[in-house]
C-alpha cells in the first residue's frame, strides 16, 4: 500500500508518477503552484515507503496567471509541463531548475497542440491548424538552446477536410505510431497511423463535449492471456 502522499499547499496542482514496473519505490510527486509572479515546483520521491523531503525549483514568469494544464511523466530526468497560458516549462529533476521552452514559430497562436515524449528521443509537439497537423521534435543544441525541428507534416486529415472542419489535437501513443484527433459538433474521434497515413474514424460517440474526452494510449498483448483459475476460484456459482 502506498503511504499517505506528502502534504500539499492550498491551491496547488498535484501529480504522481510511478515506475513502469509497478514498484512503489521511485514514485515521484510533483506539486505545481503560483506565488505572485513566480511559478514553483516541489518534488518528493518515495523510497522504502517514505516520502523524501521536498526539493524546490522556482522561476519568474512574464504571465503568472497560468496554471498547469498538462504534464508528462519524467523522461531522462526531466518533467515537461504546459500552462493555461500556453507556456512550456522544463523541470530538471537532477539540478532542480525550471526553464521556459519557446514554441515553434508556427505554433505561437491558437494553442491547438499537445506535448508527447519518447524515452529515447525526448520531447515532441503535435500542432493542428485547420484540417492539417504537424509534428515537431525538440532538439537541444550544444549550447543548451531549444531548437524545434519539423519532423512530420503538414499531414492532411481527410475526414476533417471532407467535412470542412478543423481538427483538435488529443495526443499520441508513446511510439508516435498513432496521432489522435477530434472534430466538434458532432464529436468525432480520429486516429491516424503515421506510417501508412490511414485514418480510423469513431463517429458514434456517447460524449458530447471535448472536455469529456481523455486519451491515454497504451500497449498490450493481443489477444490477452489470462491466468488459469485455481480450484478454489473455479467452484460452481462463481462468475467468470
Amino acid at each position: 500500500m502506498t503511504p499517505p502522499s506528502p502534504r500539499m499547499n492550498c491551491g496547488s496542482r498535484d501529480f504522481y508518477f510511478f515506475p513502469e514496473d509497478g514498484r512503489e519505490d521511485g514514485a515521484i510527486a510533483v506539486e505545481a503552484l503560483s506565488s505572485g509572479r513566480n511559478f514553483i515546483a516541489e518534488v518528493s520521491t518515495l523510497q522504502s515507503g517514505v516520502w523524501s523531503a521536498r526539493a524546490v525549483a522556482e522561476i519568474e514568469l512574464l504571465d503568472p496567471s497560468g496554471y498547469v494544464t498538462d504534464i508528462l511523466p519524467p523522461v531522462s530526468g526531466k518533467v515537461y509541463m504546459r500552462t493555461s497560458t500556453d507556456c512550456l516549462l522544463e523541470l530538471n529533476l537532477v539540478t532542480m531548475n525550471i526553464s521556459v521552452l519557446q514554441l515553434p514559430d508556427r505554433v505561437r497562436t491558437g494553442g491547438n497542440f499537445k506535448l508527447s515524449c519518447r524515452q529515447d528521443l525526448g520531447l515532441f509537439l503535435i500542432h493542428a491548424e485547420g484540417a492539417l497537423f504537424t509534428v515537431w521534435h525538440n532538439e537541444k543544441g550544444s549550447n543548451g538552446k531549444c531548437n524545434w525541428k519539423l519532423v512530420d507534416g503538414p499531414v492532411r486529415v481527410h475526414e476533417a477536410w471532407n467535412r470542412g472542419k478543423d481538427v483538435e489535437v488529443l495526443g499520441a501513443d508513446v511510439n508516435h505510431e498513432y496521432v489522435f484527433l477530434a472534430l466538434k459538433d458532432p464529436l468525432v474521434l480520429i486516429s491516424v497511423h503515421m506510417t501508412r497515413r490511414t485514418e480510423k474514424v469513431y463517429d458514434n460517440m456517447e460524449f458530447h463535449y471535448m472536455d469529456s474526452v481523455k486519451i491515454s494510449p497504451f500497449m498490450m498483448i493481443w489477444p490477452p492471456i489470462f491466468p488459469a483459475l485455481s480450484d478454489e476460484n473455479n467452484q460452481e456459482g462463481h462468475l467468470l
